[in-house]
Order: C-alpha cells, then sequence, then structure tokens
C-alpha cells in the first residue's frame, strides 16, 4: 500500500507543471507575509503532502512556534526531517537543532551532528559552532563516525540518511 502511494505521489508531482507548484508557493508566501497565516496553511498544505520541501519546512515553522497551528514539535520535526532529506538547507539546520535538543524527537547527539554537519557544508556557518557544541558531548569515535556518516550522506544527496541511523551509545 505504501509503495503504491509513493509511486502515485510520484507521479502526481511529476504530472504537475513546475511553474503551478511555484505559483501556488508564492501565493501562500504572499499570504504569510500579509499576516494571513490560515491563508497561507491552506496553500502549503497540499505543496507539502505532495513533497514541496519549502512548503514542508514552512508548515514545519509553524508547528515548531504554533503559528495558526498547535504548537506541535513532533510534526514540525517530521516535516523538517522531509525537506531536510531533499536538500532544503534551513530545515537540515533545523532538524540538527532540535535533535541535539531532544525538541520534538529523542535527543541524539550522533544524528543531530550529522544534520549540523551536513548544514554548516551547504553555507549555514552557526552549524558549525552548534555541530561543535555537541560533539563535545560526544565519545571522539563517534564523532568520527558522525562525520564520515555526515560525508556519505552529502555524497549521496541525503539517500539513506534518514532516521534512525545506527547511532552508536554517547559516552
Amino acid at each position: 500500500m505504501k509503495v503504491w502511494k509513493r509511486t502515485g505521489l510520484a507521479l502526481a508531482i511529476a504530472t504537475l507543471p513546475a511553474g503551478v507548484l511555484a505559483q501556488d508557493f508564492d501565493k501562500g508566501q504572499s499570504y504569510w507575509d500579509g499576516g494571513e497565516f490560515e491563508a497561507a496553511f491552506a496553500e502549503w498544505q497540499p505543496l507539502a503532502e505532495i513533497g514541496h520541501p519549502v512548503a514542508q519546512r514552512s508548515l514545519a515553522y509553524m508547528y515548531e512556534h504554533g503559528v495558526y497551528v498547535d504548537e506541535d514539535d513532533v510534526e514540525a520535526v517530521r516535516l523538517y526531517r522531509l525537506a531536510a532529506l531533499q536538500g532544503d538547507v534551513p530545515a537540515q539546520f533545523r532538524l540538527g537543532f532540535l535533535t541535539a535538543e531532544g525538541t520534538g524527537t529523542p535527543q541524539d547527539y550522533f544524528y543531530a551532528h550529522i544534520w549540523l554537519n551536513i548544514a554548516g557544508a551547504n553555507g549555514v556557518t552557526e552549524a558549525f559552532a552548534l555541530r561543535d557544541a555537541v560533539a563535545k558531548k560526544m565519545h571522539p569515535s563517534d564523532v568520527l563516525r558522525a562525520q564520515k556518516r555526515a560525508d556519505e550522506c552529502f555524497d549521496q544527496n541525503y539517500t539513506g540518511c534518514d532516521y534512525p541511523v545506527e547511532t552508536p551509545p554517547t559516552s
């Protein structure tokens, strides 16, 4: 059943003109900019459901901060994760940050280190400072494994980098 849904989802995305996705996202952004959060949510939710990473990140922000919707850190992390796996850099940073804090997901320094390293490599300079703070809480061998895993994820365009990854106990 899930395979069929994913295949159907991929077909739905493939058959939509790119301009439609951008136009709908931009319409939601206009609503957001005007403070019309309910309308922004209504525009972005269908896009997020079909895999639009910026819409996923935008909804994640709304859930994380309780904008129009009830605050739901678990849903925020879920959406950030979906966007991060598609290469959305701000989502990669938020996923690493929330995982380091244990907000909306179990605290996991190994996984946080991976995503903060990736976000930093993608240009989020503040990610490196947080990654280094996380590394101080990890065993040195775990840090090396996390760095290697981040390199693999980066090189593989994030394929196979979803949580859970093999996480060693942090000492």
